[in-house]
């Protein structure tokens, strides 16, 4: 007799040997296919027969064959082939906590009685969460050969202990130091009437935006530097003469050569620009002229259908009309620079000799317009500088203060309504207030309050939930009872986020309380939030959505019941009032930051020190080399949020429309930059701001041991030497204020390691060390700093000769370079952190 199929579908056979290899995707995951993950939704015979041990012994039985044959194949590895990338991983009977769980289970499921699906799901559970442990627990080494170059390889109990003794905790106490204000709260009245003035300017005028120099088209720049000139020649009675680079070709008009456009500079008007309009600084104007002028594969034409030879000899072309185009100075110069190169370098031997400007060999021409392109266009505009006129380019600096004078005084102007006549110093620490608050997001929320017995108690309780993971994951392996019960897995998932060990199973928990990584960030948050701000913001791209959705929804209210209706109105109602306030809170930080640049000035010593804490601290989270700046640069390194438009009031159908345009993203209609420090500190800087930057710097260096500098502290005071540099050549006569603070942090550095004997210094603080009086030496170059000369003499005392690096310049060499330093380095890559070849001043 046949068998009958039942009207209801496969028969119980078929679906068991069915479902016993759907667990299998045709990849080497063992993730479930979706037909096995919904087929138990298709009915209660399905379901039944998807949990029975008939179908899930075999599952289990199939993988734990996997697990055998992958272990087998490590052992063939280790003990045939002698591989030595295994040696030092120890062998043991189980693949990994999955496979022992899954087998020893299996085995004991006669006495236990334990369904074959229950014991596979608690072995891809468990088996994770006690993988996560043995791979990335409190003790567990790194085998060296699953580490990349740089990698740390310290534990995480080392990792954790080392870095918040060495570095986190020292920066936590330095930072409650600087932002300790015990009048804080009694300003919040203040604070709040400042708030109304700058939204009420903000709902007028859009903050003032500032292309960065490198945006902008040659055009415009041509145009900056011609007025800049033209001003200059005015003032210091000059005519440009020959440097002005008479263009070599007889197209004057185009726009595509360095000739033409120089050349067309004296031709330009007088007029110093718009509101809009931030005056550049004149060496970022020609380094970034030049950048613009130089030619690149990318703007040539290829015909993607010619053959490699002909695109080839298509730029080739390019390369020889571009070549031709330029001035005669300027092709001179390009030649003494690579003739330069060719007698410094050892692979000058191979670049030909260049005997005529107009036939220049191919190999030459490629390597100048390819091959080293940043050396040379970084190296033109430093010839060009030193070749000007001082007085003229002295010239040139004036009116540049000139233009940045009249800039502040316009931005004062505008926000005459904020400032109502009161104290400078009062107002500027206001606004200085303002744009330091931070809100709580919902992925920053504030966590723990850190305060000082917080703090110091912090490592214990570090120490003790270590050991409470290590005593969970041991139990978990030794007592089934362990092992079953579902808080331990909760336990121990609990504490992997806590230490945030990338497990991407499970939610995170936020705070990661115990991630080291993190901890300055939160205090650093925690002392930053204003008593004002009862309000978690939403993250930016969180309420897009939200109110994308709203919008959608109040276009289809007709077939609401009156219930859906009233709830409607209410999500309406609570999603504008969370737009107003991310709106109001970000114009008003912004506006507080512009208002807060005419007066910076008058902050005090104290503001000051918040101010540049606030914006140059950083603290990195470094795990696998993973390396980011601390989500503080995010508040303090641009203050652009999808051109969110500043809400009109508080009232609801106003907020709507505002809401609708900037979900239609039409709110500014102008290229600009929100970036905080290509504004605030873009006008030339104070004195007092300068002397904070060089105290700063010498804070975050060395004082008590080689452990006071570390990749965090390092990043810290690469962000302020930019600024420190190009203070002394815009401000000569105040270079004195700069030299102070490189000779404090060089004679600290050199007071400390001479007491220390060559094998005293770990490798890695031996390599810091290396960095940091690099980086402090390359600024006495570049800043001319010759008076420092006995500060540098004492580097090289017989009892810090076994500290420096093995190359270092000698002493005399080092006067001569700072000696022919220019006057005006091409310090624009440093200042804007763009990446260069500076062959010249390699130590």
């Amino acid at each position: 007799m046949e068998d009958q199929v039942p009207v209801g579908g496969p028969s119980e056979e078929i679906l068991k040997l069915v479902f016993q290899f759907l667990d299998e995707k045709p990849s080497y995951s063992w993730t479930k296919s979706d037909i096995f993950n919904r087929a138990d939704l298709v009915c209660k015979q399905w379901n039944a027969i998807l949990k029975s041990d008939d179908v899930w012994r075999s599952i289990c039985d199939r993988k734990i064959a996997h697990y055998e044959c992958v272990q087998q194949n490590f052992r063939d590895r280790r003990r045939e082939n002698n591989d030595p990338d295994m040696m030092d991983v120890e062998e043991s009977e189980y693949h990994s906590p999955l496979h022992m769980i899954l087998a020893t289970q299996m085995k004991k499921r006669s006495v236990s009685g334990r369904s074959c699906r229950d014991i596979y799901i608690l072995s891809e559970r468990m088996g994770c969460t006690l993988g996560q442990h043995e791979f990335n627990g409190p003790d567990h080494i790194p085998p060296q050969h699953t580490l990349s170059s740089g990698d740390d390889n310290r534990p995480l109990r080392v990792r954790c202990t080392q870095d918040y003794q060495l570095s986190v905790l020292p920066t936590i106490t330095t930072l409650r130091q600087v932002f300790h204000d015990p009048d804080k709260t009694s300003r919040q009245g203040e604070v709040a009437d400042t708030k109304s003035r700058l939204l009420g300017h903000a709902r007028k005028e859009k903050a003032l935006l500032r292309e960065r120099p490198y945006d902008l088209e040659k055009d415009a720049l041509a145009v900056s530097m011609g007025q800049t000139l033209l001003a200059a020649v005015i003032i210091s009675f000059k005519s440009v003469g020959e440097n002005a680079f008479s263009s070599s070709s007889n197209d004057t008009t185009s726009d595509t050569t360095i000739g033409a456009i120089v050349n067309g500079l004296l031709t330009i008007g007088s007029g110093l620009g718009t509101t809009l309009d931030w005056p550049i600084n004149p060496v970022d104007n020609l380094s970034f002229l030049i950048r613009k002028l130089w030619i690149n594969q990318h703007d040539i034409d290829h015909d993607w259908n010619t053959t490699q030879e002909e695109r080839d000899e298509a730029w080739e072309t390019a390369m020889r009309k571009w070549w031709g185009s330029l001035a005669d100075p300027i092709r001179r110069t390009l030649i003494e620079i690579y003739d330069e190169w060719r007698s410094r370098f050892t692979d000058g031997g191979e670049l030909p000799q260049i005997t005529d400007a107009n036939d220049i060999p191919h190999r030459a021409l490629s390597f100048i317009v390819e091959g080293r392109y940043q050396y040379f266009r970084k190296a033109l505009a430093e010839k060009i500088l030193s070749r000007v006129d001082p007085s003229l380019f002295d010239s040139i600096l004036t009116v540049y203060k000139q233009q940045t004078t009249s800039f502040i005084d316009k931005i004062q102007q505008r926000y005459k309504s904020v400032y109502e006549r009161k104290d400078p110093e009062f107002n500027a620490k206001v606004l200085l207030d303002i744009f330091l608050e931070v809100a709580p997001t919902e992925r920053h929320p504030m966590g723990p309050e850190m305060s000082v017995e917080y703090c110091n108690g912090l490592l214990e309780r570090m120490q003790n939930e270590m050991d409470r993971w290590n005593q969970l994951a041991a139990e978990s392996l030794s007592s089934d009872e362990t092992l079953w019960n579902e808080q331990t897995m909760r336990d121990m998932i609990e504490l992997e986020q806590k230490f945030d060990t990338f497990d991407r199973r499970f939610p995170r928990n936020p705070s990661k309380e115990f991630d080291t990584g993190r901890l300055v960030e939160r205090f650093l948050r925690q002392q930053l939030i204003s008593p004002s701000l009862n309000l978690i913001l939403p993250e930016a791209y969180k309420l897009k959505d939200e109110c994308t959705k709203i919008i959608m929804e109040m276009n289809n209210t007709n077939d609401m019941s009156q219930a859906e209706l009233a709830s409607h109105h209410s999500k309406i109602q609570e999603a504008a009032t969370a737009y107003e306030n991310f709106s109001k809170y970000h114009h008003t930080r912004e506006h507080a930051m512009l208002a807060l640049i005419p007066l910076l000035p008058n902050l005090s010593k104290a503001d000051a020190k918040r101010l540049i804490y606030a914006l140059f601290i950083k603290f990195t989270s470094k795990r696998r080399q993973i390396v980011a700046e601390s989500s503080l640069s995010k508040e303090f390194g641009t203050l652009w949020v999808k051109d969110v438009p500043c809400t009109p009031s508080s009232v609801l159908s106003e907020n709507l429309a505002s809401m609708r345009e900037w979900l239609n993203g039409n709110s500014y209609s102008g290229i600009g930059s929100q970036g905080v420090k290509e504004r605030l500190f873009g006008l030339g800087l104070p004195d007092n701001i300068i002397s904070t930057m060089g105290e700063f710097l010498v804070e975050r260096l060395y004082s008590t041991s080689p452990h006071d500098v570390n990749d965090h502290t390092i990043a810290n005071v690469l962000g302020v030497i930019p600024y420190m540099v190009r203070f002394c050549y815009e401000n000569p006569t105040k270079a004195s204020l700069v030299f102070d603070y490189l000779g404090q942090a060089i004679s600290n550095a050199t007071s400390l390691f001479s007491h220390f004997d060559e094998d005293d210094i770990a490798p890695k603080q031996r390599e810091n060390f290396h960095s940091v009086i690099t980086e402090l030496v390359l600024s006495c170059i570049r800043t001319r700093a010759l008076r420092l000369a006995p500060v540098l003499e004492g580097l090289y005392d017989e009892f810090m000769q076994p500290h420096l690096p093995p190359t270092f310049v000698q002493f005399d060499t080092l006067m001569e370079r700072i000696n022919e330093a220019p006057k005006v380095p091409q310090d624009t890559s440093s200042y804007y952190f763009i990446r260069a070849i500076e062959i010249n001043e390699v130590l």
